[in-house]
């Protein structure tokens, strides 16, 4: 928890057009001492590795996997070939 005990829920459009400004956005928060937990899929989880790896301690993945849908392909909910990972606080 920072200083402040500020803590900020980061919740992207699960796009990488809309997450890559937002995970800028959010660097610049860790880097001023907030802790930060991001709302992420499995299939963005990815995204955060350079992220996470600067800030390991202020900044917490939390995926959430998008439900079966027939408009949503799998392959946009979870990669066959991505992990599962305990994402409990």
């Amino acid at each position: 928890m920072s200083e402040s005990g500020a803590h900020i829920l980061i919740f992207p459009y699960p796009a990488q057009g809309h997450m890559i400004p937002l995970l800028d956005f959010t660097h610049q928060l860790a880097a001023r001492g907030l802790t930060i937990t991001i709302l992420v899929t499995p299939k963005n989880l990815p995204l955060l590795s350079p992220l996470l790896s600067t800030h390991p301690h202020s900044i917490t993945p939390l995926v959430l996997p998008l439900p079966s849908h027939p408009d949503i392909p799998p392959a946009s909910r979870t990669p066959s070939t991505f992990p599962p990972t305990d994402s409990s606080p």
